[in-house]
């Protein structure tokens, strides 16, 4: 069984901000999740699995990457990773920044599962909505992921506006088969991460 939870902040004293945000990645920040992961995996007894979350507005100034402050998470606290490949798809295209590269510096070693959505544009704006099949932009930041690493588990995540099943029997398929080739080309147990 595994426990998995948003990398993110829903609260700041006082206010309840009811959407997943971004953090502010700092070591003040991180030295603080550090010691909330392991608290909550002493008491689950078992790694906890963290994802990376879609953002509309970025916080300014971080002493660090994301990447970075996954890294060091992982790294302090032994932590597995959520990769969610369509919120780095659009995080990158909506903060225009390299989705490869964000997916090579993440710390592969410890990938336990990666999710994979459609969304949709609405104001010059990619929304992660759950909501429509996934897209071949999406599929090939997928299909790199696995050249990296070898990838256990993928969720397909849809919520709205369900296309026939056929459709999304044939998304199915396709992820699977990127997962055969990989294994076909006996990738190595170990991700690869720089």
């Amino acid at each position: 069984m595994c426990v998995s939870e948003h990398l993110c902040m829903t609260k700041t004293p006082g206010c309840y901000i009811g959407h997943l945000a971004p953090l502010w990645f700092s070591e003040e920040l991180l030295q603080h999740v550090i010691r909330r992961v392991h608290m909550l995996q002493d008491y689950l007894e078992k790694p906890l699995i963290l994802e990376n979350v879609t953002y509309m507005l970025e916080i300014p100034s971080s002493p660090m990457s994301q990447t970075e402050f996954f890294q060091r998470l992982v790294e302090a606290t032994g932590c597995g990773i959520l990769l969610d490949v369509t919120n780095v798809f659009i995080n990158a295209a909506n903060h225009a920044f390299d989705a490869r590269q964000f997916v090579a510096h993440m710390p592969l070693s410890h990938l336990v599962q990666v999710h994979i959505a459609g969304g949709y544009q609405r104001g010059g704006w990619y929304v992660d909505g759950h909501s429509e099949l996934v897209p071949p932009d999406i599929f090939s930041l997928f299909e790199y992921l696995v050249s990296l690493c070898q990838v256990k588990s993928v969720i397909f995540e849809h919520d709205a506006h369900f296309p026939p099943i056929a459709d999304l029997l044939q998304q199915m398929d396709r992820a699977r088969a990127i997962v055969r080739r990989q294994q076909r080309n006996d990738m190595p147990n170990e991700c690869v991460s720089s």
